[in-house]
C-alpha cells in the first residue's frame, strides 16, 4: 500500500486502487466500536453491468472461485452488485496478516477481470 493515498471517513478508510485502466475503491470498514470485525471490501461490478443471460453462470463462477481461491470472498450486496471482501478479527490482526488479507482484494478484483468476466462477456467500468 506504500504510495497510495486514502480518504478518511467516520468509520472507514477509502483507498483508490487502479487495476489496468480501471479505478476501484477499497474500503476498510471499522463499523462500530462494539464490533470485533474489520471488513475490507471493494465494488467490482454493478448489477446493471451484468447481462441477464449470464447471471446464473456468474453466480456459479463466483461460488466456485470462493471455494478454490484462498482468502478471496466474492459476495453480492442487497442491490445485486458484485464485491470482493475479507474480514478480520480486530483482536488478532497484526501488520503482517492485515496486509495478507488486504491484498486479497486487489487480487480478487484482478481475478474477476481476467478469469470470470471475459467468458461471460461482462464489461466492468470500474468506479471511483
Amino acid at each position: 500500500m506504500e504510495g497510495h493515498t486514502f480518504l478518511v471517513r467516520e468509520d472507514r478508510f477509502i483507498i483508490p486502487w487502479k487495476i489496468g485502466d480501471l479505478n476501484f475503491h477499497i474500503t476498510i470498514n471499522f463499523r462500530d466500536s462494539s464490533s470485533k470485525w474489520i471488513v475490507v471490501d471493494a465494488l467490482i461490478c454493478s448489477f446493471d453491468e451484468i447481462p441477464n443471460a449470464v447471471e446464473k453462470e456468474l453466480y456459479h463462477s463466483l461460488l466456485l472461485a470462493n471455494h478454490n481461491l484462498p482468502e478471496i470472498n466474492y459476495q453480492l450486496d442487497v442491490e445485486g452488485n458484485v464485491l470482493c471482501s475479507v474480514d478480520m478479527d480486530k483482536e488478532i490482526v497484526n501488520y503482517e496478516n492485515f496486509f495478507s488479507e488486504f491484498n486479497a482484494i486487489p487480487y480478487g478484483i484482478k481475478y474477476f477481470l481476467e478469469k470470470i468476466a471475459p467468458p461471460l462477456k461482462i464489461s466492468v467500468s470500474g468506479r471511483e
